[in-house]
């Protein structure tokens, strides 16, 4: 008899193991995948843990990321084609009214522009004035000004008869071009900019004329 119950004692905590060990190897795949189960309790934690983290990767002191105008900024294009509800150009034209570009490396501080200039009389030729030069610190602090001013568009509203302005700022994330809101609605794939005129006025004032 002694022998007999021995066997059945151990049946019984055999079973109870193998019980256990099911128990805990059905939880994962469980219907309910509640948080008793191992991998609700780890995987997942972590796994939430870094993506709740993950919005705030790129941010500073929780301020809006600067994207238009970034610190890492190699090159800037501000340029317009000219035109818009202006007189025609008398003939001789080298440029039509407005035309202008302006190419900043930044690294060199060097400045190539192109410009259209009107002449003394109404009749005279429009001349391409073009140059190229180093420029001081305190110069492009003008311009860095001017470019970190440049905001999303505000309101929704939309002009006609302006030159259209854009500028181009080169990075080591590639190129990304901006163009003034007061066409913003002509074209909504192109990415548009208020404050856009200050940064061509801030390339004018270092262009000197003869």
């Amino acid at each position: 008899m002694t022998h007999a119950r021995l066997l059945l004692a151990l049946a019984l905590a055999l079973t109870a193991c193998s019980g256990s060990v099911a128990t805990v190897a059905d939880g994962p795949g469980g219907s309910d995948g509640g948080p008793g189960s191992a991998d609700s309790g780890v995987v997942p934690g972590a796994d939430a843990g870094s993506e709740a983290a993950a919005p705030d990767a790129g941010r500073a002191d929780g301020a809006v990321p600067d994207v238009i105008w970034p610190s890492t900024a190699t090159r800037l294009v501000a340029e317009s084609p000219g035109g818009g509800h202006v007189p025609p150009k008398p003939p001789g034209s080298e440029c039509a009214s407005g035309q202008q570009r302006f190419v900043l490396v930044i690294p060199l501080l060097e400045l190539t522009f192109e410009r259209c200039e009107m002449g003394k009389n109404s009749t005279d030729p429009y001349k391409l004035l073009k140059g190229s030069r180093v420029i001081s610190g305190a110069e492009y602090a003008t311009i860095d000004q001017a470019m970190k001013k440049l905001t999303p568009p505000k309101s929704t509203a939309c002009g006609a008869d302006k030159p259209e302005l854009r500028v181009t700022v080169t990075s080591p994330a590639g190129d990304r071009t901006y163009h003034d809101s007061f066409y913003q609605c002509m074209d909504p794939k192109k990415v548009y900019v208020d404050e856009i005129d200050g940064v061509f006025a801030a390339f004018n004032a270092l262009v000197k004329t003869k």
